[in-house]
């Protein structure tokens, strides 16, 4: 691991965010998931603020090769007027690829408003992303089944949202995708990533390193 290159790569982006420090956060998290082989691949944005996109900065593209990522683009506009570009980010192009073929799978199981055309293509789309992106199964298949049954958010699941990071965590075995994914990542974050530790940490309400 090219600790001056991720170092570099975390003041960049960061810098591009300015006061939008979260999502920064999230691209950055995304790319080191795919580092520490914790994540196949990850799903990701090239976000624009005033006018200007993220990977504009080419500095960005040429850290991301040097880390040893791959990179596939897609623009997108079908739950917005705005088009957004995402980024299917991976250590090979298989990767990148198999993600984008899931991704584009989910988008054509749903409507211009969200509404799910074919349950069983939106089930299995949700299924492989949630693999691909190295989400626990069992937090997958119960974000897949509240969807699917139309199960009421209830106050159990608000707090389990509130404090954790990442993705839905299920009601059942919270603990062990903690430990399994956050945990993991969270350390990883703690030792090359200092600023973005420091950010994350400054939720409070959020799960850390217990």
């Amino acid at each position: 691991m090219n600790i001056d290159l991720l170092r570099e790569l975390e003041g960049l982006v960061l810098y591009f965010y300015q006061k939008k420090k979260m999502m920064g956060v999230s691209f950055l998290t995304g790319v080191l998931g795919v580092l520490i082989d914790l994540k196949p691949a990850a799903l990701l944005i090239n976000d624009k603020i005033n006018n200007c996109k993220l990977l504009d900065n080419k500095r960005i593209l040429e850290i991301l090769n040097k880390l040893g990522v791959d990179l596939v683009r897609e623009k997108l506009n079908k739950f917005s007027n705005e088009e957004i570009e995402y980024l299917y980010l991976a250590k090979t192009a298989r990767e990148c690829l198999e993600l984008q073929k899931w991704h584009r799978e989910f988008f054509n199981s749903v409507s211009e408003s969200g509404e799910v055309l074919d349950k069983k293509v939106w089930a299995e789309a949700n299924y492989q992303i949630g693999k691909i992106l190295g989400y626990p199964e069992t937090a997958t298949l119960e974000y897949i089944r509240m969807q699917i049954e139309g199960i009421e958010k209830d106050n159990n699941y608000r707090s389990r949202m509130e404090r954790n990071y990442y993705y839905m965590h299920s009601a059942r075995y919270e603990n062990e995708e903690f430990e399994a994914y956050d945990l993991r990542l969270n350390l990883a974050v703690n030792e090359y990533l200092p600023v973005t530790a420091e950010i994350m940490q400054a939720n409070t309400k959020k799960r850390w390193l217990d």
